[in-house]
Order: structure tokens, then C-alpha cells, then sequence
């Protein structure tokens, strides 16, 4: 329950303790409880349009298919975002994560009287399921926008911690290069060929581009892969979801636990959009 309240009214002290190391492993269990419960609870609610049983596989299912979306994309986010020089940590990595995944489950959980209410005084199919797509997108962007800025904020405080302490930070491999004494008679940007630079120098360039030194190395680069990285979640996510429908389970159905493959979410949602306005 605390770390509920901490999330719905203290995030950034929240986010702070993770960044700083204060019980990673701890946060990490708690965030895991609070988004299978909340992604459970709503789960149970949707397949309710079914039966008892869809309810229950739902009930399974729904929390399943964040934490396997989660599970299958997170080590291209964390090698992708070490490679260009974050030092982050892998626990701290995984429970910013799953903060951005229990802010969404919250959502889930907030919307989850509203779905009630409509799944007991509406019998149209169709409005509720698009209902649930409105929801679940809103829940996605609010918390894929929580953890773009999330880590954006993280990476900006630790290029701030790890930065010199003359307050300046290298932008490059060749200001590290550059730093270590200039070369007379250079001509080119490194001040020199790399029989002339001084030793170790060169492999730190090459190799390291100056990031085991400069915190700020790559900074623009982390953010575009965050970027297209979250693209590639909401497109493996929505996959996903199509693989282990039903959620729902249209009334009179028989319950299935998985169907057969065939189709995509996208075509769905449009054959459903233009049902409704038929």
C-alpha cells in the first residue's frame, strides 16, 4: 500500500530512492504485486461479457501479457541503452520499467468502475470493446510518456552526478582525446595520429568513445532509442495481445482459452469501428 500511495503522490521521491539505490529489489516485488493485482482485477472484469471461466483466464491472462511484453523487450532496451553509455544498473533498470507498467495498471484499475457500469447497463458488444481499446490506449500513452521522461530525468541526473567537477562535461571521444595534452603539429580533429597520442589514448577512443569518462557521451543518441524502442514495445505488446485473445469473449461464444491465429488487432479495431457506425 505504500508503494501505491507513493506512486499516485510521490513519484519523483519514488523515482529518486530507485536512482539512488535505496531498496531496488524490494520496490521491484512491490511494483510486480501492484501490477498483476490491478491488471488482474480489470482482466476479470473484461471477461465478464463471456463467462466465469473467460473471467478467470483474463483474470491470467491480462497480467501475462504485460509482463511477457515486458520480459521480451526489455534486454533491447537495457543493451541498446548501455551500449551508448548509460550506467544504469540492471535492477535499476527493470524497476523503472516496471514503475512506467504499474503506473498503467493504476489507470487500468482507475477505469475500472466505468467498464463495469457499462458492461452491466449496455448490450452491445462492440461499444464495449472499442470502450476497452479507448481505455487501454489511454492507460499506454500515459505511461509510455511517464517512462520516456522518467528516463530522460534519470539520464540527465546521472550525467549531472558522474560529470567533472569543475562542472564541465566532454561532448565527445575527441574532447577526451584532446584533453590529454595537445599534439604540435597536428592538423586533423584528434589533434594528432594515433602513434603520436598518448598511451591508452587512442583505444579509449576508439573503443569507448570517451564514455567510461564523459557521462554526457551518447545522451542524444539513448534518447532516440528510447524512442523507437517504445515503438517497438507497443507494436510486440498489441502482437501479443492478438496471440492470447480472448480477453473479452463475445456473449453466446463458446469459451476458448487462446484462439487460432489469423489476422491482426488493427484490422480489428477498424472492422469494428465501422460495425458501430453502421
Amino acid at each position: 500500500m505504500n508503494t501505491l500511495m507513493e506512486l499516485l503522490q510521490n513519484r519523483g521521491r519514488f523515482i529518486g530512492e530507485i536512482t539512488d539505490g535505496v531498496d531496488v529489489k524490494k520496490k521491484i516485488l512491490h511494483l510486480l504485486a501492484i501490477s498483476v493485482g490491478s491488471f488482474a482485477v480489470y482482466g476479470f472484469i473484461m471477461g465478464m461479457t463471456n463467462s466465469f471461466l473467460q473471467s478467470l483466464s483474463s483474470m491470467v491472462k491480462l497480467p501475462l501479457l504485460y509482463l511477457a511484453t515486458t520480459l521480451i523487450c526489455f534486454p533491447t532496451f537495457f543493451i541498446f541503452y548501455s551500449l551508448f553509455g548509460s550506467k544504469t544498473t540492471f535492477s535499476k533498470s527493470m524497476a523503472y520499467m516496471l514503475t512506467a507498467i504499474c503506473v498503467m495498471g493504476i489507470i487500468l484499475l482507475a477505469f475500472a468502475p466505468v467498464t463495469l457500469f457499462f458492461l452491466l447497463t449496455s448490450k452491445n458488444y462492440t461499444f464495449f470493446k472499442l470502450l476497452n481499446v479507448l481505455f487501454f490506449s489511454v492507460s499506454g500513452i500515459v505511461g509510455v510518456t511517464f517512462f520516456y521522461k522518467m528516463i530522460v530525468s534519470v539520464d540527465l541526473k546521472e550525467a549531472a552526478a558522474n560529470s567533472p567537477g569543475d562542472g564541465s562535461v566532454m561532448s565527445s571521444g575527441a574532447d577526451f582525446v584532446a584533453a590529454q595534452g595537445t599534439l604540435p603539429g597536428a592538423t586533423d580533429k584528434f589533434q594528432g595520429n594515433r602513434n603520436a597520442l598518448p598511451q591508452g589514448a587512442w583505444t579509449d577512443k576508439f573503443y569507448d568513445m570517451g564514455g567510461s569518462r564523459n557521462p554526457n557521451y551518447g545522451h542524444g543518441a539513448r534518447n532516440r532509442i528510447l524512442f523507437f524502442w517504445l515503438v517497438l514495445y507497443a507494436f510486440v505488446g498489441t502482437q501479443l495481445a492478438w496471440t492470447l485473445r480472448p480477453f473479452f469473449g463475445a456473449p453466446g461464444m463458446p469459451f476458448e482459452i487462446v484462439r487460432k491465429l489469423g489476422g491482426n488487432f488493427y484490422v480489428d479495431v477498424f472492422k469494428s469501428l465501422t460495425h458501430l457506425f453502421q
